[in-house]
């Protein structure tokens, strides 16, 4: 028998809770995500994975240390998109200055259609009221400033992490992947290998559980979704 393949996205954070766009802002869990990885822990009680990949990004760590998970391994593979210039904003705030790139509406902004590569003069900086304060470190954290990367390199590195535990799979060990919502989206897809963009239509709530297996007929399937 196969091992499933355990997808857990990271609890909340300032960010997620106001729905503005993060990436690789190394952000804290809240303490309500806190309390959503704690919860997380019940949603998989049944489960004990062999192997556990966590996100270098801190919310990722704290939540997989809150659910119990002890040795773990840290992946670069599975950290959350590069946003670019677009990390730290909402989707109208995008919208806006996608509608003065271009001198006309052209529809509400979307990373799956419209990519992330603005000119920075037509966002501007993060407003520092913005800026998330973490008590561990004792200051604000620095937002990423990175060039950011187009969907379907979002996705290669999804594939990559797939061919990375597949082996493993197969030799029947369950494994655990803490990670973040876009990037796990992007991971779903290229598992039942379909195009990038349907992740769109595949919604994580912070802290939830997906959960991916492989039928007796050697079939790739979405199992479980946002438990």
């Amino acid at each position: 028998m196969t091992g499933s393949l355990i997808l857990i996205r990271h609890g909340q954070t300032a960010w997620s809770r106001d729905n503005f766009y993060t990436g690789r802002t190394n952000l804290p869990l809240t303490k309500q995500g806190m309390e959503e990885a704690r919860l997380a822990q019940k949603k998989i009680q049944n489960i004990n994975p062999q192997i556990i990949y966590v996100s270098p990004l801190k919310r990722a760590q704290q939540t997989a240390k809150l659910i119990g998970f002890g040795n773990y391994i840290i992946e670069p593979l599975i950290q959350e998109i590069d946003f670019g210039p677009v990390e730290g904003r909402k989707v109208e705030e995008i919208t806006e200055a996608k509608t003065r790139y271009w001198g006309e509406d052209k529809g509400q902004w979307s990373v799956f259609t419209d990519g992330v590569f603005f000119d920075m003069s037509f966002l501007g900086p993060v407003p520092e009221d913005r800026l998330v304060y973490d008590p561990e470190i004792e200051q604000y954290v620095k937002v990423a400033t990175l060039p950011g990367e187009t969907i379907q390199e979002a996705s290669a590195r999804a594939q990559r992490m797939i061919y990375k535990i597949l082996p493993d799979l197969y030799k029947g060990k369950d494994i655990a992947v803490v990670a973040h919502a876009q990037f796990l989206r992007y991971l779903a897809t290229q598992w039942i290998e379909v195009h990038p963009k349907v992740a769109q239509n595949l919604f994580l709530d912070t802290a939830s559980v997906s959960i991916l297996k492989i039928s007796s007929r050697d079939e790739k399937i979405i199992y479980k979704w946002n438990l």
